[in-house]
């Protein structure tokens, strides 16, 4: 599947930021994902990863890796209608990413460099670049903190996820 160059990059410096929020880890046995994550509000952030990056997150648990560095997050990856949902800014901040939050219209923003990424609370639509893409699970709040789906944000960031059912950790790598 090919992306727009601007939206993959984009799309990969998200990723990137989120892997570097949450350390890194071994890929193990490991198995496709069952589902999708997302992260929360808004913040400005920059910090620049050069070399592939690796992200560990585990399902119900507030500590992540990111490249082998182990951080606490505000709030875990859960899984809710069959997909692993993330907390939206976790992960895009950990690609450098800033995030903002639009009150007035439940919608996450989330921009690096001349790019950006518009969700919207409770719709499946996603605007990547001026491109609308449907997701098959809606950001939702949970627990005062915005999620979106892991796999479809990760997946066009050009990242690739790995799940361990065993240890029910999620493994992106990039």
């Amino acid at each position: 599947m090919k992306y727009e160059s601007k939206t993959q990059i984009v799309l990969i410096c998200l990723l990137i930021c989120g892997l570097s929020l949450s350390g890194c880890g071994l890929l193990s046995t490991q198995t496709k994902l069952p589902q999708d994550t997302a992260t929360n509000t808004a913040s400005d952030q920059s910090s620049t990863q050069t070399a592939a990056n690796t992200i560990v997150l585990k399902i119900d648990s507030t500590t992540m890796t990111v490249n082998g560095s182990s951080r606490t997050i505000p709030a875990p990856p859960v899984i809710r209608e069959g997909r692993t949902l993330v907390p939206v800014r976790v992960v895009s901040e950990a690609m450098s990413a800033s995030v903002y939050w639009l009150e007035k219209t439940k919608q996450i923003r989330i921009v690096e460099g001349g790019n950006e990424i518009i969700l919207t609370i409770g719709s499946k639509e996603m605007i990547i670049g001026g491109v609308t893409k449907t997701m098959d699970v809606e950001p939702m709040i949970i627990g005062g903190s915005t999620y979106v789906p892991l796999r479809f944000i990760s997946e066009n960031l050009g990242a690739e996820i790995a799940w361990n059912n065993d240890t029910r950790e999620i493994t992106i790598t990039r």
